[in-house]
């Protein structure tokens, strides 16, 4: 057995952060890891769907910018609306949360 001091693990998860910056989101027990595309093209009417692991339950998703991106709150399907950036947020049965940052680009 071994353990982990929390700032070597938070110092792995921001390198992770740069290296796939929007491709996963790392966070600790009862934490949803979410994955998907992080960047969206408005002039392409792009959408992405994003998927969801280590959940209990459903998961309901909401966009913290509307005006931004939209997304479906059972489907997790994002679609563009207008340049800048949003927080995706999915909650799961348990109330565990885990976020996701998507950029629209015009």
């Amino acid at each position: 057995m071994f353990y982990v001091k929390n700032d070597l693990v938070s110092s792995f998860e921001t390198q992770l952060a740069a290296i796939f910056p929007g491709i996963i989101t790392i966070g600790g027990s009862g934490s949803i890891i979410i994955s998907g595309d992080s960047q969206l093209d408005l002039s392409n009417a792009e959408t992405t769907t994003l998927t969801a692991s280590n959940y209990t339950g459903s998961i309901t998703w909401t966009s913290g910018t509307t005006g931004t991106a939209t997304i479906n709150s059972a489907t997790g399907v994002v679609t563009a609306v207008g340049a800048g950036t949003t927080t995706i947020t999915a909650t799961d049965s348990s109330s565990n949360t885990g976020t996701f940052v998507i950029t629209v680009v015009a």
